[in-house]
């Protein structure tokens, strides 16, 4: 069952819900200004969750776990 915000104990620490870029979408990543302003517009919209598919529902702080997740490999957003 999906997780919406919910908290996981990893090595006694609690640890929320993480996003990765997938490695497909990292092999394809050739223009970061690009993919960076297409993160933005998604950021900009009016939700309260985002629904990853083969993984978590986030709620709260969507934003920034997708925005930490690009940031990670090197697109500024």
């Amino acid at each position: 069952m999906p997780r919406s915000n919910a908290c996981r104990k990893s090595s006694g620490r609690e640890v929320g819900p993480s996003v990765r870029v997938p490695p497909d979408a990292r092999k394809k990543l050739e223009d970061k200004t690009r993919t960076a302003r297409s993160l933005r517009a998604i950021l900009e919209r009016p939700a309260e969750r985002l629904v990853i598919g083969h993984g978590d529902i986030l709620g709260a702080g969507w934003r920034e776990e997708l925005a930490r997740a690009w940031r990670l490999e090197g697109v500024e957003v």
